[in-house]
């Protein structure tokens, strides 16, 4: 027998044979005729073969962006026409029997190409491929924690914050956009920060300011509770930390150029030298700084009452040895002897209580001194004022002496 096989577009690979093979591009049919020895000639019906085309596969960004940051995911989705049998991601990273196929989320450390691979309901092949771009994602940082003392605030600054690409944008959940801040929180607060790249790819960092409390200071003196001295004489004055730390590094007192001015106590002699001036008052201030390097400042007056001019009416005075007992007189005068005292090395020359001088003592040049002792009760202080050594000189009234007179 002879075949002869109807070849539209020529998709058989002989024609001429009882099984040919058939390569059709679209749905074929064809048809064979038969001739027998004996010259007989029969013709087929018609063959069909049907050509199913080929999937067509498509993958897609949940996202609606095939570009992530590094350091994040990405889902991809899948989907075929005529439906999915099996499919498998990436040359079988995960697989299955479903349509659609299962989303697809990987978190890749650099740009990759993902691909779908299906069979159809038909039991045909298709596959897709995409490009996932992976950008730099900056380093953010917000600095180190840091205490903070009551009242100080300090200075955020996200400068050691890093990228190849560079940063266009800092944002603080403060809503400020600056590199750097400044804070002063009342308590302990935690601030996020987020750096943004030129590539759209975002950081976060945190950074704590503890809030410290502040020491506390107290300060008095040595004739507390007045503060109060006479001029010239000196006041020790003590600084008393209490709170923050507890651990106490540093006092600083001023006006600056005082003795011992890194000591927690120091003397003062604030001066007022001029005789029977008003008070003068000399404000001290104390800083005391603890561990955290927190402070506390602190002040207190010393007042300085200044000395009396004091006058002795019997200054240089001449007495003749018959005199008898001469009344000692002086300005300023009080009638309480412990507060105004006469006195002298002379023997028997003074009587405190009376306040005289005997001028029946032995002739000469004698001293005597007088101390006025200032009681100021609006301050309770007490402040002894020294007077002068004065020289009374007696003369005997014998007849060979010249009575001299007052100088």
């Amino acid at each position: 027998n002879t075949y002869t096989w109807t070849n539209p577009l020529l998709t058989l690979d002989d024609n001429t044979l009882e099984h040919p093979t058939a390569s059709p591009i679209n749905t074929t049919s064809y048809t064979v005729t038969v001739v027998d020895n004996n010259g007989c000639t029969k013709t087929s019906v018609p063959v069909t073969i049907t050509v199913n085309p080929s999937p067509g596969v498509t993958i897609s960004s949940l996202s609606g962006s095939f570009t992530i940051c590094e350091g994040n995911s990405i889902s991809l989705r899948g989907e075929s026409n005529p439906n999915t049998a099996t499919w498998a991601w990436d040359g079988g990273a995960t697989s299955g029997a479903s349509n659609p196929p299962d989303d697809y989320m990987i978190s890749p450390g650099s740009s990759t190409v993902v691909t779908l691979d299906i069979v159809d309901v038909n039991g045909c092949a298709g596959s897709a491929t995409v490009n996932v771009t992976v950008n730099e994602t900056p380093t953010a940082n917000a600095g180190p924690n840091r205490d903070m003392c009551a009242g100080v605030g300090t200075t955020l600054d996200a400068g050691a914050s890093s990228s190849v690409s560079p940063i266009t944008n800092y944002l603080w959940n403060t809503l400020e956009t600056t590199q750097t801040i400044f804070v002063n929180p009342g308590i302990t607060t935690t601030y996020n920060l987020t750096v943004t790249n030129a590539l759209g790819c975002s950081d976060d960092a945190t950074v704590t300011v503890n809030f410290v409390t502040n020491p506390t200071i107290s300060l008095t003196s040595s004739n507390a509770p007045s503060h109060s001295i006479c001029n010239g004489s000196s006041i020790n004055l003590t600084a008393t930390p209490a709170g923050g730390s507890g651990i106490y590094t540093n006092y600083d007192w001023a006006p600056v150029g005082l003795s011992g001015a890194l000591l927690q106590t120091i003397p003062v002699s604030p001066p007022n030298a001029v005789l029977d001036a008003p008070p003068a008052i000399q404000v001290y201030l104390a800083t005391v700084t603890d561990s955290k390097g927190c402070k506390a400042t602190g002040s207190i007056a010393v007042t300085t009452f200044s000395q009396s001019d004091l006058t002795i009416q019997n200054d240089l005075d001449v007495y003749c040895q018959d005199a008898g007992m001469v009344p000692l007189v002086a300005t300023p005068y009080d009638a309480n002897p412990a507060i105004s005292v006469w006195f002298s090395t002379s023997a028997g020359l003074v009587n405190n209580i009376a306040r005289t001088l005997d001028a029946s003592v032995t002739p000469g040049y004698h001293n005597i001194d007088y101390t006025y002792t200032n009681t100021t009760p609006s301050v309770l202080d007490t402040r002894s004022l020294v007077g002068f050594s004065y020289i009374l000189r007696k003369y005997d009234n014998h007849p060979n002496y010249i009575t001299k007179p007052k100088e």
